[in-house]
């Protein structure tokens, strides 16, 4: 026999109450002791009640939607995939839904209650439409060409991460590390660029910074690092910024018969799966995608909830994993 859902009524008739003390209580309104309040979600919980979350949303004047906009040509990238999910639990939990909204789409405010911009191109037109918009927005990375207000800001603490990463490089004996970059046309590569040009300056090591793209492939990125390890004064550490890139330096690396992890360090700015399971294992900083998609969906769920934006940038740490790319075995 089908089990019939739990209805409002047997939540009110369970605690003892009216239907429409129940509803109020369930929906955070009406003037309800908070011991009331708390009994009757108590018996909601203990007798399985899921409330109608479309129809309280509109109630409310409110879709129960919250928009996502990512970085275009991203594919698969694993950093992304992970923040959408970590997001998409933050909102789920709130009683929201969570929408991916397509290339080059702006919506309007009347279609989401609030916007997540991922690592914000200087040149997609998109994002600077959906800052127009009005919609409440809590940027992933600062948005470069747009006032600091436009939005609330999670950002790592790039400077921090990429001396801890070259810190760690100079103490297994790397004098001449390189970068190749991902760009800086997101503040994100530029904050890296920056962080490591500041890091060679205070160290007084020669950079040697070459330049790529945001969404640069392992082949591309290989190709580059083949170009450095090629030249008259070669780096004897290379981090890959682009996600996933830091494999191409590995086949350049081995194509010249060079052993990862002593006559080369190799290390990636952001981690990804297949770092932990080739061989060697490679050195990576661990950015935390899914727990910083779930902080940015719970401040901007607490801001349409209150109605007031949280403080304006909120800083998240990074983690250095450490692999037999740039350990001795």
């Amino acid at each position: 026999m089908t089990r019939q859902p739990v209805t409002l009524l047997d939540v009110a008739l369970e605690a003892g109450v009216s239907r429409t003390t129940a509803s109020a209580a369930l929906g955070g309104s009406g003037r309800i002791s908070e011991t009331t309040r708390a009994h009757i979600r108590s018996v909601a919980t203990q007798l399985g009640y899921r409330g109608n979350t479309a129809a309280r949303h509109l109630r409310r004047g409110r879709t129960g939607i919250v928009g996502v906009h990512l970085p275009r040509d991203i594919g698969l990238l694993e950093y992304y995939m992970a923040f959408v999910f970590g997001a998409a639990e933050g909102a789920r939990d709130a009683g929201y839904a969570l929408s991916i909204l397509p290339p080059g789409e702006a919506p309007s405010p009347d279609d989401v209650d609030g916007l997540l911009i991922v690592d914000a191109l200087a040149d997609d037109p998109t994002v600077a439409q959906l800052v127009a918009s009005g919609t409440r927005i809590v940027a992933s990375e600062r948005m470069l060409g747009l006032p600091d207000d436009a939005a609330v800001v999670v950002e790592p603490d790039h400077r921090s991460a990429v001396d801890l990463l070259f810190d760690h490089l100079l103490a297994r004996g790397a004098k001449a590390p390189a970068m190749i970059s991902g760009g800086s046309d997101s503040a994100w590569g530029l904050g890296v660029e920056r962080a490591y040009l500041a890091w060679c300056a205070d160290h007084r090591v020669q950079p040697r910074l070459r330049g790529s793209t945001f969404t640069a492939s392992a082949e591309t990125v290989g190709a580059i690092a083949g170009d450095l390890l090629d030249s008259a004064d070669p780096p004897d550490a290379i981090v890959g910024v682009p996600d996933g890139a830091a494999l191409g330096v590995v086949d350049a690396a081995r194509s010249r018969d060079l052993r990862i992890g002593r006559d080369l360090l190799v290390a990636a700015a952001v981690d990804s799966t297949p770092f932990r399971y080739v061989s060697p294992g490679i050195t990576a900083l661990d950015h935390h995608p899914s727990a910083v998609g779930r902080r940015c969906a719970e401040l901007l769920l607490g801001w349409i909830a209150d109605g007031e934006p949280p403080r304006w940038t909120e800083r998240v740490g990074l983690d250095l994993v450490v692999r037999a790319s740039t350990a001795p075995s």
